[in-house]
C-alpha cells in the first residue's frame, strides 16, 4: 500500500476561545465565558501544531516514501562485458550512496526461470558504485547474457 498524503486544514471558528459551562445537576443552568490564556512568562514558544506544519510533515513523508519504493529497471548483463569476475552496469539514479536491490525476472516463463537459475549460479556480490553505475562481482562468471531487475533506492 502506498502512502496517501492528506491536506491538513486549520480549524476556523467564530469564537475560538469561548466555552460554555453547564451545571451537571441542572442542564438548563449554563453560562457562556470567553477564556483568555494567562500562562505567565513564555520561556519557550514551542513548535506550532497547525496546518502548515502538518502539511510540511506530509510532504516529507511522501518524499521519503517515494525514495524507498523505487521502480524496477530491467538490465541485461552481456557475457562479453565481464572483465575478469566483474561487470560495471550503467544505470540512472545510482549515486555514490544509493542502495540497489537486484532481483531475477518473474518466474512467468521457462526462459525467465532458466535466466534466474543461471543468475543464481553466478553468486553475484556488490563490488562498489559511483555516480551513474554500480559494479558486480561474480564468483562464477556467466557464459550467457543474463537479465536482472534493479531497484535503486536513494
Amino acid at each position: 500500500m502506498s502512502f496517501v498524503t492528506r491536506e491538513w486544514k486549520d480549524r476556523q471558528t467564530a469564537h475560538p476561545n469561548r466555552r460554555i459551562f453547564t451545571n451537571p445537576s441542572d442542564p438548563t443552568d449554563s453560562v457562556t465565558y470567553d477564556v483568555t490564556r494567562d500562562e505567565g512568562t513564555i520561556t519557550q514558544t514551542g513548535t506550532a501544531l497547525n496546518a502548515d506544519a502538518m502539511n510540511n510533515l506530509e510532504s516529507r513523508i511522501s518524499q521519503m516514501n517515494t525514495s524507498l519504493v523505487g521502480t524496477p529497471q530491467t538490465v541485461t548483463l552481456l557475457s562479453s562485458d565481464w572483465v575478469g569476475n566483474t561487470i560495471t552496469v550503467s544505470l540512472l539514479g545510482v549515486t555514490a550512496s544509493s542502495n540497489q536491490e537486484i532481483f531475477g525476472l518473474p518466474a512467468t516463463s521457462s526462459a525467465n526461470i532458466q535466466n534466474n537459475k543461471a543468475l543464481q549460479a553466478c553468486n553475484l556480490m556488490d563490488y562498489g558504485q559511483s555516480e551513474g553505475s554500480f559494479t558486480l562481482y561474480a564468483e562464477n562468471v556467466p557464459s550467457v547474457d543474463l537479465q536482472i531487475r534493479v531497484i535503486v533506492r536513494s
